[in-house]
């Protein structure tokens, strides 16, 4: 918006016309009072063509006013200002030549009436019509000057003090209306300088969030690229493992697969993140049965609060709720990870208790709390508490910043409660399953040796083929390592393999192709439903799709190499 003096002058007519009505109200009725007052003292013949012109003059100046506001803002604002400073002239003319055509200085009550009705007007006149001042200069030189020249050149003593002292008072007013009209001026460039400033700001937001979503998106879109030669690293830790022997090697060997998965912990973290803020992260509601998931985080956790001193317990229920499976586990997870974490000696607990039509979830600790000050904070990205050294063992300050964004995701409200020195509770309401009974499946998997397995890898990455043939020949796994559909397709062909019990694709391979078209084509060529992992780096939701699709296994990159283990033996026993 500009604040050029054009669109100062408009605004000014604008409140102008807005005014003026309540102007008008007034003016009427000082017209009736003079008209009646001068009824029996001045000539009928000089009265009623005052009175009529008065009248007409207010039915024009309304009617020019109410099509005024019909027609705004889609008219030439200025030429209207000018044209109501001319009725306004007018006006100022028809109440002078009453001073000229009706008064007669001898009569007391006649000046004292013509006065304080030309004098109100003018007061009452001034903030309305200063907003446009040629209005106000018009009507008040217009109407008082007549009045002021009759007092002065009567020659009687009093009324030309009285005459000298509404002059005065003219000249008074018209510098007052002066002051009032930069006044408004200023105030008006103002309020155009705050919507301004308004607008950049908003500009600015939209601009830094849109940056913000599309900085997501690209991390979401690029983290194949990311995750690929980390995901070989962990291929080939995984993969070395198996042939250290001495303790020194173990020891140096465990302190790299700690480094490789905290830098796995940051990646993961990350896309986390860049997909909750870039919107492709879907909710999936079902009946969720909370203890399994409790014990099982309990579990996870146990090493580590055991090594802090810390006595972690969960609530035994039996209840359901209705939520986002993995989305629910991950809120708890990284609640219950916070408190392990950032505390020692003390206690942490996983509380649950049913509240209406909702099951309220607790995470509690004993430790140290969170200051009143910092409770915004801790739920911004990176941000931790008593962590200047940044040990990675205390986290990488986004597992809070995941919960605010799951629990917006899900609805839920995360609440915290803290003291310094007493401990912290975080909590959050998830509605109850109330639907028919529901059978879970069953968890009971029997896993299958991999020994003398025959797997099938599909990877166009010669770092990810040369790192899972190692990792396979470490596990006594038979394996056809190709980088693309059509070399696979053709060496099956050619050394006429049997048909492979696994097959294991990366989902983006050369030419534009995936692993959804190559595991389908070689199912094709053997007419049998071949069990198949999609290994991806790509957290699109569309994958998933293509994926269970063709009954297929998804896992992410980069991928530690027992997660893959278990999900290999997992698929070939089904």
């Amino acid at each position: 918006m500009m604040t050029n003096d054009a669109n100062i002058k408009n605004e000014q007519i604008r409140m102008l016309f807005q005014q003026s009505p309540f102007l008008f109200m007034g003016l009427v009725t000082v017209i009736a009072v003079v008209s009646y007052f001068f009824w029996d003292r001045v000539d009928h013949a000089l009265l009623l063509p005052w009175l009529l012109l008065s009248i007409l003059l207010t039915i024009a100046r309304v009617i020019l006013i109410t099509s005024f506001n019909r027609k705004y803002p889609a008219v030439a604002t200025v030429k209207w200002g000018y044209t109501f400073a001319m009725s306004s002239a007018i006006s100022g003319m028809l109440w002078g030549s009453a001073s000229l055509l009706f008064l007669n200085v001898s009569d007391s009550e006649a000046v004292l009436l013509l006065s304080v009705s030309l004098t109100g007007m003018l007061a009452g006149s001034l903030v309305p019509l200063s907003v446009f001042n040629q209005a106000f200069y018009a009507f008040s030189i217009f109407s008082l000057s007549p009045f002021i020249y009759k007092l002065i050149s009567s020659g009687q003593e009093l009324m030309v003090l009285i005459g000298y002292m509404v002059m005065v008072y003219l000249i008074a007013m018209l510098a007052y209306s002066h002051v009032v009209n930069k006044n408004i001026i200023e105030s008006i460039k103002l309020r155009f300088q705050n919507i301004e400033l308004m607008e950049n700001l908003q500009l600015q937001k939209e601009i830094a969030e849109k940056a913000n979503v599309e900085k997501s998106r690209f991390l979401a879109a690029t983290s194949h690229d990311l995750r690929q030669p980390l995901h070989a690293m962990d291929l080939f830790l995984g993969a070395l493992g198996r042939y250290l022997k001495d303790d020194y090697q173990k020891e140096l060997f465990e302190k790299v697969i700690h480094s490789s998965r905290s830098l796995t912990d940051l990646l993961n973290s990350l896309m986390d993140v860049s997909r909750l803020d870039a919107g492709v992260v879907d909710v999936n509601l079902s009946p969720v049965k909370l203890q399994p998931l409790l014990d099982s985080i309990a579990e996870d956790f146990k090493e580590l609060a055991n090594q802090s001193d810390i006595e972690l317990s969960v609530n035994n229920t039996d209840l359901l709720v209705l939520s986002d499976p993995i989305l629910l586990a991950r809120i708890i997870r990284n609640l219950v990870s916070n408190a392990v974490k950032h505390n020692s000696s003390c206690k942490v607990s996983v509380r649950v208790k049913e509240k209406n039509d909702e099951l309220v979830i607790e995470v509690y600790d004993s430790g140290k709390g969170i200051a009143e000050t910092e409770k915004t904070n801790i739920f911004s990205e990176f941000y931790q508490l008593d962590n200047p050294e940044r040990d990675r063992n205390k986290g990488l300050g986004l597992g809070l910043a995941i919960v605010k964004r799951l629990s917006h995701l899900l609805n839920y409200s995360v609440k915290v409660e803290s003291e310094i020195g007493i401990g912290s509770c975080f909590s959050f309401c998830v509605p109850l399953y109330k639907g028919k009974e529901f059978v879970f499946p069953s968890t009971d998997t029997v896993y299958e040796e991999l020994q003398g397995l025959f797997v099938l890898v599909i990877d166009d990455e010669v770092n990810v083929r040369d790192a899972i043939r190692a990792l396979l020949r470490s596990w006594d796994c038979e394996s056809l390592i190709c980088d693309s559909e059509e070399s696979a397709l053709q060496q099956l062909r050619e050394d006429h393999y049997q048909k492979p019990n696994l097959i294991i694709s990366d989902y983006r391979l050369r030419d534009n192709k995936t692993g959804v078209e190559a595991i389908s084509s070689v199912r094709d060529f053997y007419n049998d439903d071949i069990p198949s992992i999609i290994v991806t780096g790509d957290t699109a939701k569309e994958i998933v799709a293509e994926a269970v699709k063709i009954g297929s296994e998804v896992l992410y990159k980069p991928l530690q190499s027992d997660d893959l283990r278990l999900v290999m033996q997992k698929t070939v026993s089904c």
